[in-house]
């Protein structure tokens, strides 16, 4: 990034700035409810604190592996 700095930092997801990608981050499915046009899914990744919120095309089963990626959010600097 142009303006990349080093230094602590929060990085802030919607869910629809997730997404199933086999070169991702490996995380391991917690939670799945159906939301109408989507299941709702949260998912632990091992090195964060709390689960992650995203949305999947079709259900997943608690304890199923998967990989994601970050296809958008926020990076907030000096946050963290």
């Amino acid at each position: 990034a142009v303006d990349a700095r080093i230094g602590a930092a929060q990085l802030l997801l919607r869910p629809g700035d997730l997404r199933l990608d086999p070169a991702g981050v490996a995380g391991q499915m917690q939670t799945c409810t159906y939301r109408g046009d989507h299941w709702e899914a949260q998912v632990d990744v091992a090195s964060l604190s709390a689960p992650l919120l995203m949305h999947l095309p079709q259900r997943a089963r608690a304890g199923d592996r998967l990989r994601l990626a970050i296809s958008g959010g926020w990076v907030l600097p000096g946050t963290a």
